[in-house]
């Protein structure tokens, strides 16, 4: 497993919330967090602690989790996805 997590706390929270969200409202059946759970590779009990924001999420299951949600890894990480200020402003 990655040893490099998000640090615990706002970060780590967001990313949990986010992809709660993002599971809840894929249209694959990615709903049920066992069934994800098994796509990134974590247990249930595991991806239910990291939506609650109660334990660190390894850099990798941020990626795994993004991919299967189809969004970048940073969407993930970001408040509100695409209204962050590294986002390129289009005129």
């Amino acid at each position: 497993m990655n040893s490099i997590v998000a640090s615990k706390g706002a970060l780590a929270s967001r990313a949990g919330r986010r992809i709660a969200q993002l599971r809840r409202k894929h249209p694959n059946g990615l709903q049920s967090q066992k069934r994800f759970a098994k796509l990134i590779g974590i247990s249930a009990s595991y991806l239910t602690k990291i939506e609650r924001g109660v334990k660190d999420i390894p850099l990798g299951v941020v990626e795994r989790a993004a991919r299967e949600c189809g969004v970048d890894p940073l969407d993930l990480l970001r408040e509100s996805p695409g209204l962050s200020g590294l986002d390129e402003v289009q005129v």
